[in-house]
């Protein structure tokens, strides 16, 4: 059995009976810096003490003025953060739910002992400390979800590469959290070649020797055995054949691969094809942002936008989750950012000039965020990085209690 401890615990009793209050008494000498902040005859005087001195810990016997499971009831009304101890006669069904109604967190015979009671007490403050503990700010506070951030075009040729590398390296400069590059898309990984980084094996190349009984694995060990350390402060993951619309296992690899990565870094940046975004695909339901990545060089371009847009799953990503991204948007055109934006009906959320630096970087291996820091495209790469990144809270989440 857990044996749990207690300290710094300030106590109410509510109980006219004295051998309860000395058994209480007696077991609290064993918690450190505990104090008996008071001794209630009646349930006036309990919710009097409670309401001045707001213990952490409230026991109340439920004789106490004929109906003990009112008094509870009322204090914890009066002191909603102290935690009721139940004392009754009998622990039966019927007695259980009504002390549950009655807001009580534990629920003890008269004839207690004082291990029991300490344990008791110990697993009510085990509950609180849990409640502060990183493990479970990270699951409730939207600040510190672990963000996917998707970047695809209805179209090739148009930056989508080199956008979510340039735009995970800016994420990686901020030093927000961990954060990782997954090249999705079907052919080759161009990111390996812009980087000049070599891709030692692709999640779904690995994930095939798996099923012919190859690799032993859990998601996690995938994922960390794919994975390429890039010197940009960012980690890089391809796969070079998913198919959405192929095997079932297939797209179940990539699902899993996901919940990885979201269990062990902060910021998921996906270079994904853009049929991720028509399909009812999971990554794309539960990602921060999906940034469609165009530009006003070709009428063409613009229409397969729109189309891609109009062609939107409602089981998919919602539209104020999805903005557009137009790329050497200084280039002589006869479209104006306006024209995109009545034509499809999207925001644009960034604008990234033509800069000449973005093809010297790529020639260089790093992304233009570093080799050029104040280029134009830099500048408007960073400004995106840190609208998506400014009500994000830092925190590690490798290691925490949820891997």
């Amino acid at each position: 059995m857990h044996t749990y401890t207690c300290s710094n615990l300030r106590v109410l009793i509510a109980s006219s009976d004295h051998v309860i209050v000395e058994k209480i008494r007696s077991a609290f000498t064993e918690c450190d810096n505990s104090m008996i902040v008071g001794v209630a005859n009646d349930g006036l005087e309990a919710a009097q003490i409670c309401a001045t001195s707001q213990p952490d810990i409230v026991v109340v016997d439920d004789r106490l003025d004929g109906d003990g499971l009112h008094v509870a009831l009322v204090l914890d009304q009066i002191a909603p953060k102290s935690k009721v101890v139940l004392l009754v006669a009998g622990l039966n069904e019927e007695t259980l739910i009504s002390a549950a109604r009655a807001g009580a967190r534990e629920i003890l015979s008269h004839s207690f002992n004082p291990d029991d009671f300490l344990q008791a007490v110990g697993r009510m403050t085990e509950v609180e400390r849990m409640k502060i503990a990183r493990d479970i700010k990270i699951a409730v506070d939207p600040k510190l979800y672990p963000r996917i951030i998707v970047i695809t075009s209805p179209k090739g040729g148009v930056g989508t590469t080199s956008i979510a590398i340039n735009l995970a390296a800016s994420i990686a400069i901020q030093d927000v959290g961990k954060t990782i590059l997954f090249d999705a898309q079907k052919s080759f990984p161009d990111s390996s070649l812009y980087l000049n980084t070599k891709i030692r094996e692709g999640l779904v190349d690995i994930g095939i020797m798996e099923e012919n009984g190859n690799y032993p694995r859990t998601e996690d060990d995938l994922v960390k055995f794919c994975v390429v350390r890039t010197s940009h402060m960012f980690d890089l993951i391809a796969s070079t054949s998913i198919n959405i619309t192929g095997p079932e296992p297939e797209k179940e690899l990539i699902q899993s691969s996901i919940r990885s990565m979201k269990r062990l870094y902060r910021f998921i940046v996906v270079d994904a094809p853009f049929n991720w975004v028509l399909g009812e695909f999971p990554i794309v339901q539960s990602c921060w942002r999906v940034i469609i990545v165009t530009n006003l060089d070709e009428l063409a371009i613009i229409h397969n936008t729109k189309k891609m847009v109009d062609s939107l799953n409602p089981g998919c990503a919602t539209k104020e989750r999805i903005g557009l991204l137009v790329n050497k948007a200084t280039r002589r055109t006869n479209f104006s950012p306006n024209d995109l934006i009545s034509s499809i009906g999207l925001q644009v959320i960034q604008s990234v000039p033509y800069d000449a630096n973005m093809i010297n970087s790529c020639n260089m291996g790093q992304p233009i965020v570093i080799s050029y820091p104040r280029s134009p495209a830099s500048k408007a790469i960073n400004e995106l990085s840190f609208k998506l990144t400014e009500t994000a809270s830092k925190i590690d989440v490798e290691g925490c209690f949820f891997n």
